[in-house]
């Protein structure tokens, strides 16, 4: 039989360390990230497209990231993960990846933003004076920083966020299915709706999906009024009413039409798409079940994530498209 002390069984039969699962909590914020693809065999194109998938250990939420490329090669993916981070509301957190070059040039891209607030924030701090040293310049924010990797070529070691890269994947094909099943055509994966399609994925794992030690959802975990608002389906055509800072004149209508995304966890708002870009808002009504899907509208729809309106350099999704 095998034995671990013997030379001979461990050159002929032993195996990798086990990947131990730890029963108890570390009390600190851990978001563990990896990228995946919507392929088993990714071409050169879509290799164009990667998903940063995010997901933290204490509420299991969830969030995909569809971005241009892999690695911090802009600042737009780098705020949107810090803003993920900083919804959750933990001072203490680690960032945990692979070893991939793109994904820890990431990481530290995003622990230099998130100093960076920790530093603007002690500045602001009662009593804080200038000259004084780093650590005691920083300590009464109670921030901290730190960045994990698993060991190379061990993906189990980052299981975590690798069940939810199933999670997201089997979430999107069904979400896909049931899109092309409501508005009777066939989406093309360059389609302007994929990218908001694999955001909502997350999003609706991220919101409903309850977790049976505590019967609550992730958001319910993270928020303290976890309301929700209007939630229609996928991509469905909506009329929404402009926000109250927009101006409208009093021979137009009070109301636009619109497809609809998502909607912004933090503030209820929803995310509308429109031939010429999305915008957000606060009051939606839905149509009867004969309007409720327009192909050609979906099809003609402008703007990503990463850019909401074509043209415009910015995360920010505005109100207004004249804005």
């Amino acid at each position: 039989p095998y034995k671990s002390w013997r030379p001979i069984c461990v050159k002929n039969a032993g195996a990798y360390n086990p990947h131990r699962t730890l029963h108890h909590s570390r009390g600190v914020a851990m978001f563990c990230m990896d990228y995946m693809f919507m392929t088993q065999k990714p071409s050169e194109e879509d290799l164009m497209y990667p998903i940063l998938v995010i997901k933290e250990k204490i509420s299991n939420g969830v969030w995909a990231l569809p971005v241009i490329r892999k690695g911090a090669y802009k600042s737009k993916i780098v705020k949107r993960v810090t803003e993920i981070i900083n919804s959750v509301g933990s001072p203490k957190i680690i960032i945990k990846s692979d070893q991939e070059p793109a994904i820890v040039d990431l990481q530290k891209e995003i622990r230099k933003e998130l100093w960076d607030e920790i530093i603007e924030i002690a500045k602001q701090t009662k009593g804080i004076k200038e000259g004084t040293i780093k650590d005691d310049f920083i300590k009464p924010t109670g921030g901290e920083v730190i960045l994990e990797n698993s060991p190379v070529g061990e993906s189990q070691s980052n299981g975590f966020v690798e069940n939810a890269i199933r999670e997201v994947q089997n979430q999107v094909r069904k979400l896909k299915s049931q899109l092309e099943l409501n508005s009777a055509s066939e989406i093309s994966s360059k389609s302007s709706i994929v990218p908001w399609l694999i955001r909502y994925a997350a999003q609706t794992i991220h919101s409903f999906k309850i977790h049976r030690v505590d019967g609550r959802t992730s958001r319910q975990r993270i928020r303290s009024d976890p309301t929700m608002p209007e939630i229609p389906k996928f991509a469905e055509r909506v009329m929404f009413k402009p926000a109250k800072t927009v101006s409208i004149q009093k021979d137009q209508s009070r109301w636009r039409t619109g497809i609809w995304l998502e909607f912004i966890d933090g503030t209820n708002e929803h995310i509308i798409g429109t031939c010429r870009g999305t915008l957000k808002c606060r009051a939606i009504r839905r149509f009867d079940a004969t309007g409720q899907f327009n192909a050609i509208e979906i099809e003609d729809m402008r703007g990503s994530p990463w850019e909401p309106i074509p043209g415009r350099n910015t995360l920010k999704i505005p109100t207004n498209i004249e804005e």
